[in-house]
C-alpha cells in the first residue's frame, strides 16, 4: 500500500511480528548520545558538507541551527 491508505498488518502477521523483532534488536544497539566509531568516506563526509552537516575549516563543527559556525 504505497499511499499508506490501509493497514495492511492485520493481513501479515507474522511479517509484522518479524519487523517488531528485528526492530526491538536495532533499538537495543543503538543508545541516544552514544559515540560511534564509524568512518564516513571522503563522499559522505562530502554530501554532509553539502548538506550543511559538516564544515571544512572547523573540523565539522556545527551549532545545530543549520548554520555553521
Amino acid at each position: 500500500d504505497p499511499g499508506e491508505q490501509r493497514d495492511l498488518a492485520a493481513s501479515a502477521p507474522e511479517r509484522v511480528r518479524a519487523l517488531q523483532e528485528r526492530l526491538a534488536r536495532f533499538a537495543l544497539g543503538a543508545r541516544a548520545g552514544e559515540k560511534s566509531n564509524a568512518k564516513a568516506s571522503a563522499s559522505e563526509r562530502e554530501l554532509l558538507r553539502q548538506l550543511g552537516y559538516a564544515g571544512e575549516d572547523d573540523g565539522g563543527k556545527n551549532d545545530g541551527a543549520g548554520s555553521e559556525k
